[in-house]
């Protein structure tokens, strides 16, 4: 069975695909850009550990073994310039890292404990409740199949992406002012600490808000009967 890691890291694979696939033949240089900072990205959050892929991380990686890049862009060329593929793995390494913080819930600590240092009896009755606890899980992923299997959803108003954009969003507000922006009576500002170029948000988290308001705008549409 998959498990959220992998499906995250399957999700990340497969937009790092999509983006270099993209780009035209022609523009060698940027595809090529783009297909190697992928590898190096995958490299860094697939890790049993993973590392947060900054572009400084990246650059200074790509030099060294198992890749050794010659040309590589430089940090701040990838900060500006690559930004949608980068965004892509930091947003795989934030799931990740919020995912594997979690703390196990009572039936996992459970099901993980070998009893074996226990009498007998204890043995017996850790097992039992440790084979009550499978069941329970085999019911409830039943459950929940029934639902999804039974329970309509519109797939013009539900993208997969559009559960974690909340997330996403609260994340971005939290740190949008580390890049040097400000908030004034007006709004979100640039600033002298601004460097040229710095990405405000990232491509995924706009591509996101803009989809879950076109969302919104079809719904109230369809209510009012204006659609």
């Amino acid at each position: 069975m998959a498990t959220r890691k992998s499906i995250i890291l399957a999700w990340a694979e497969d937009e790092s695909i999509r983006i270099v696939e993209s780009i035209p033949s022609k523009r060698n240089i940027r595809r090529s850009n783009n297909h190697r900072i992928y590898l190096v990205c995958k490299h860094l959050v697939s890790r049993r550990r993973p590392i947060m892929p900054s572009a400084k991380e990246i650059s200074e990686l790509s030099g060294a073994k198992p890749f050794e890049f010659e040309n590589f862009p430089s940090a701040q060329t990838i900060y500006n310039d690559y930004g949608t593929m980068l965004g892509i793995w930091r947003k795989a390494y934030r799931d990740i890292n919020n995912i594997e913080n979690e703390p196990a819930t009572v039936a996992e600590e459970l099901l993980a404990w070998d009893p074996a240092a226990l009498d007998t009896n204890s043995q017996y009755n850790i097992r039992s409740l440790q084979r009550l606890c499978r069941e329970l899980n085999e019911t409830v992923k039943g459950l929940k199949q029934l639902v999804t299997d039974n329970v309509p959803i519109n797939a013009d108003r539900v993208q997969k992406d559009d559960f974690d954009l909340i997330a996403d969003l609260s994340d971005w507000s939290r740190n949008v002012t580390i890049e040097g922006f400000e908030f004034n009576e007006f709004g979100l500002v640039v600033t002298r600490n601004s460097p040229p170029g710095t990405i405000v948000m990232d491509k995924p988290l706009f591509d996101g808000l803009a989809r879950f308001a076109d969302a919104a705008i079809r719904e109230r549409q369809e209510v009012q009967g204006d659609g």
